[in-house]
């Protein structure tokens, strides 16, 4: 019997590899000849499978034998069961692609997307916008707890105000960061990639039921800066994690007093408390413990340079950083007294 097109498929040709679903259309160029003398489609999760066992310096030989592909690499050999489908992969045709993305982007999407990563299916509230605002591209997201925003030079960036949904935002910082040279382009049909190795089309959705921009721009004024080593606070969010107490989600606490920011995890089991003295933090500045999801603060945290403490007082706490400029907005909750 055969099926229609869906994720869990990829074709293997003489010189790339492509798959399509949903999320997008991708063809990869591999670079050097597969042995294969015709297009074959096989289980992607599978191929995977084999392909993490052999290691990835190793030398893998394909050939077609009817309804199988089989492989061969060393002393282990073995083979595929070629899928069937009514559907061919579509061919990406677009053409014109104007716009050298900025180096930083990608790492500005994996930034902007962190506040809606786990939000993936409430349709008209959740996703990463991006906006062209004179000579920068914004990108923000957002949930009930979270606002996180990057901003990257907009160079010649084709268009107006897009949305990505969740997975979309992370698949295309990861097809940026494999392409070798890429430019792109969007149009109302999506956005366009093309390199020397990868070409992909990706969808972008309706806009979401809420402006972000006036969100965002309501933290922009800040005058209380304080620089932090973000390593110090990984390796202390990982001692808390390793101390968590099971099915209950992981929140830390942090507070202002005398000059010293503190982190402290309390849980039935252990608590763990440290210091952190910052560069240029006031030491008359004092704010109350603030309560802070820990794990949207994973990503934000790789690219942390400094925390604004301008809204500490109405239990908002702001990590910023550079290349690119980025703000992870987050409110907590106070400590029970």
């Amino acid at each position: 019997p055969t099926r229609p097109l869906f994720r869990s498929s990829l074709e293997l040709s003489k010189d790339a590899v492509r798959a399509c679903s949903e999320y997008g259309n991708l063809k990869i160029l591999v670079g050097e000849d597969t042995g294969l003398t015709e297009s074959c489609l096989i289980n992607v999760n599978y191929a995977v499978n084999i392909l993490n066992s052999l290691g990835a310096e190793s030398n893998l030989t394909l050939t077609k034998n009817g309804n199988k592909v089989n492989w061969s690499c060393g002393e282990a050999k073995g083979h595929l069961t070629l899928v069937e489908q009514e559907q061919k992969i579509p061919e990406i045709t677009h053409a014109n692609h104007p716009w050298e993305p900025d180096e930083n982007f990608a790492d500005a999407l994996l930034l902007a997307s962190s506040a809606c990563q786990s939000a993936t299916i409430t349709v008209g509230l959740y996703g990463v916008v991006i906006e062209p605002a004179e000579q920068i591209l914004r990108l923000i997201s957002t949930n009930t707890t979270a606002i996180a925003g990057a901003e990257v030079p907009k160079g010649t960036y084709p268009a107006g105000k897009i949305t990505l949904r969740p997975p979309i935002p992370t698949i295309l910082a990861k097809l940026l960061k494999a392409s070798k040279n890429p430019k792109m382009d969007v149009t109302e049909d999506g956005i366009f990639i093309t390199s020397e190795n990868i070409v992909a089309h990706l969808p972008t959705c309706a806009p979401l039921d809420q402006e972000l921009t006036p969100y965002y721009e309501k933290y922009r004024e800040c005058k209380q800066v304080a620089a932090v080593k973000a390593d110090e606070i990984r390796r202390f969010l990982t001692r808390a994690r390793g101390t968590a107490d099971k099915h209950v989600p992981l929140n830390i606490g942090l507070k202002v007093s005398e000059g010293k920011l503190t982190l402290e995890h309390k849980g039935l089991a252990a608590a763990s408390e440290q210091f952190f003295l910052a560069e240029g933090l006031d030491a008359s500045i004092s704010y109350e413990s603030v309560i802070l999801p820990v794990d949207m603060l994973i990503i934000p945290l790789e690219h942390t340079k400094a925390i604004v403490l301008d809204y500490l007082g109405d239990n908002t706490l702001i990590l910023a950083g550079f290349s690119p400029d980025f703000k992870f907005i987050v409110g907590g909750s106070e400590v029970e007294k």
